[in-house]
């Protein structure tokens, strides 16, 4: 006797259904895409991160060669000679201050230059006086002991490591802002929903009851009811305002429209594991704290370190001169080379060489030796500073420590939370299951007339606000999946 109510049942579920079809449907990632794409906090984010990367990256960049090439000056005269017939016959060429330089860029600043200074030839009557004089020379430099290198590299990976969690940070809180807003308004439509069907619950109790003369209308009963649906309304109300100013709130903060419906709210990933090392804030500390024994090994090195210079130069000198005695030539080449060693307080240098005079088959050998020293006056200050980075350096170390322990007990706080999750969470779907089994046996026992509709829809009212409280758990467990992400970042 029942299937043309069911017959009827399922049309007006169908019609409702048809109804309740959200006008705008988003899946939750999706949302949170298109808001992080209109969030201006977040362009400008994303521009300073890629501001400092490419800052750094640049600073990684080795110099290339370096080459300096100077022309220097030709230079071309003919003198006239008026009381000789204005003879022209004086012509000079000279060339001066032409060189090029190479610079390689190596730790060595390897360095090469060459240069033809001076150049020139000149003419007296009939015949040529020339002089050239090329050069080469090389220049090298060797450090033993610590170069600033290494404080670089630090300094340049903290950077980028700290621009680089400061963005990711930034989108976690981005996203549990956003999780946190939609929560709150599943909550609140949740508590609508439940307020409008108390509130129909009880007008169609207090009208059976008018109609049955169960009650009457100026009663103290009937006024004890009529308040309370009354207080009902109220709740309502205030709702459906909450519900407005919450959706004024997303739009402020998330900066994107709230759509009708939110759908695919998927289930967390909360496994991770226990690693202080791969956690920024424990590595940044671990960088300070080697930057800390970087200084004050270069502080040190400073007494320490040495430096080699070591270099060589050749040369090649012809000319001729023509004298009232006759041509005066030249014809030589000279070689060099030197090395200076320099430390704290000290220079020592040294020179070897000779000219070879092919003309008159000649060698001149040249050596020299200087050496210089000098005290430190501020021995007693500079040893105060060592001692003071001394103490940086165990400040740095407590600091790290602090960091690892302060890590830990975030550790245990997070698994906590996610133990309390997971369990709230396997509670709620076995509540769901029940709800859904209640639900099928309330359909079976109405087919054969033993409980009322009123029973059947209660049942499905029931799932259906546990949608909402199974949306609400899922978007507490994104947040505590992000706070995950931001221990293992």
């Amino acid at each position: 006797m029942h299937q043309p109510y069911k017959k009827w049942v399922g049309a007006v579920a169908a019609t409702l259904l048809l109804f309740a079809l959200p006008l705008s449907a988003i899946p939750l990632d999706d949302l949170l895409w298109q808001a992080e794409q209109n969030s201006s906090s977040m362009r400008n984010l994303e521009i300073t991160r890629s501001n400092v990367l490419l800052q750094q990256a640049a600073t990684k960049i080795d110099d290339g060669v370096k080459v300096s090439v100077n022309s220097g000056e030709l230079k071309y005269t003919n003198p006239i000679d008026t009381k000789n017939n204005w003879n022209v016959s004086r012509q000079r060429i000279s060339l001066s201050g032409s060189s090029v330089e190479v610079a390689l860029p190596n730790d060595g600043k390897t360095a090469f230059s060459f240069s033809v200074d001076p150049f020139s030839y000149s003419q007296a009557g009939s015949s040529w006086n020339y002089l050239e004089d090329p050069s080469l020379s090389v220049s090298h430099t060797i450090t033993y002991g610590r170069t600033q290198d290494s404080l670089k590299d630090l300094n340049t990976r903290q950077t980028e490591m700290m621009a680089q969690s400061s963005y990711e940070s930034a989108k976690l809180t981005f996203a549990n802002t956003l999780y946190s807003q939609v929560g709150a308004l599943v909550n609140n439509e949740k508590s609508i929903k439940s307020t409008m069907q108390k509130l129909a619950d009880a007008k169609k109790e207090l009208s059976d009851k008018l109609i049955l003369g169960q009650v009457k209308k100026g009663s103290l009963v009937y006024q004890a009811q009529d308040q309370a649906i009354r207080l009902t309304e109220g709740t309502l109300k205030s709702l459906e305002a909450s519900r407005d100013l919450l959706i004024r709130q997303f739009e402020t903060i998330v900066g994107v429209p709230y759509p009708d419906a939110i759908t695919d709210i998927r289930e967390p990933d909360l496994s991770f594991v226990m690693n202080a090392e791969g956690s920024t804030s424990v590595a940044s500390k671990k960088i300070d704290l080697q930057i800390a024994k970087e200084t004050l090994a270069l502080r040190i090195a400073q007494y320490t370190n040495r430096t080699l210079v070591a270099g060589g130069n050749i040369s090649y000198a012809n000319s001729q001169i023509n004298t009232n005695l006759g041509p005066m030539t030249q014809n030589s080449l000279t070689l060099g080379g030197s090395a200076a060693l320099a430390g704290k307080g000290f220079t020592v240098q040294g020179a070897v060489g000779g000219t070879y005079d092919f003309d008159k088959g000649t060698l001149t050998p040249v050596v020299s030796f200087s050496g210089t020293w000098s005290n430190d006056p501020a021995f007693a200050k500079d040893t105060l500073e060592i001692r003071q980075l001394e103490n940086e350096v165990l400040l740095a170390e407590i600091a790290y420590n602090n960091a690892v322990d302060e890590y830990i007990q975030s550790t245990i706080e997070v698994q906590n939370s996610v133990a309390s999750w997971q369990l709230e969470h396997a509670l709620l779907l076995q509540t769901i299951q029940y709800n859904k089994d209640v639900l099928k046996q309330q359909q079976e026992l109405f087919e054969k007339g033993l409980v009322t509709k009123k029973q059947v829809e209660d049942a499905a009212f029931t799932i259906e606000l546990d949608e909402y409280d199974l949306k609400a758990m899922l978007l507490k467990g994104l947040q505590l999946e992000n706070e995950i992400k931001r221990l293992i970042m």
